[in-house]
């Protein structure tokens, strides 16, 4: 059998966990939400790609018409040991907002499976607003793609053209993005201003710049 890409798997994998956590299959939309996609044609091409390797079949006409047939320990083992490369796209300020290129400036490895599934992107890490909790200029920020974050979360939030690590809070009138150091002041968006903000993903991890001894 054909093994999967990376991305693939991170979907394959998405609905092996939804089937047996719920017990029916994901729908096309709740895929492509999960991995924010802006189409589900994106959705029914890797699916189409995942069925024709033989892990699942599509049923066309139903709502949750996948059927999983094969399992990742289907794969042969030098391929569960691969590499998934991150694109670097930029930096983001852990301070004042600062703009974010969209471009891949560079790719960091991983290890398959170090992370959950979902699509990934890293950051370089300017300014010290969240050094209390050990995120400093020079590390990489690595950030999962999801349009929304619970609550005291640390997240990548779009300011219109400008990116800014924080921790979220929303409440009923306002946004905060609350620094981690005392000498930052957090940043506060009234309800009126929210179409002027969106989150671009949750931190899902963090490769800390090397210090001298």
């Amino acid at each position: 059998m054909e093994n999967l890409t990376s991305k693939q798997k991170n979907v394959f994998s998405y609905i092996t966990k939804h089937t047996n956590k719920e017990g029916i299959p994901p729908t096309l939309d709740e895929i492509a939400v999960n991995f924010n996609y802006k189409s589900i044609n994106a959705v029914r091409d890797h699916l189409r790609l995942i069925a024709k390797k033989g892990y699942i079949k599509v049923h066309p006409g139903k709502s949750r018409g996948i059927q999983v047939l094969k399992s990742l320990n289907s794969m042969r083992p030098e391929q569960l040991s691969c590499h998934d490369q991150i694109p670097i796209i930029g930096k983001i300020a852990a301070g004042a907002p600062i703009f974010v290129n969209q471009e891949a400036e560079d790719h960091l490895k991983v290890p398959t499976g170090f992370l959950g599934s979902g699509e990934y992107f890293a950051l370089q890490v300017t300014g010290d607003s969240m050094k209390n909790i050990n995120i400093n200029t020079g590390d990489i920020a690595i950030i999962r793609h999801q349009i929304t974050v619970d609550n005291g979360e640390v997240a990548a939030v779009i300011l219109e053209n400008e990116a800014t690590l924080k921790r979220f809070f929303k409440f009923t009138d306002r946004v905060e993005l609350q620094s981690e150091n005392p000498d930052f002041p957090d940043i506060v968006i009234p309800k009126s201003d929210y179409s002027h903000i969106r989150i671009a993903g949750k931190l899902a991890g963090l490769l800390t710049r090397k210090i001298d001894a």
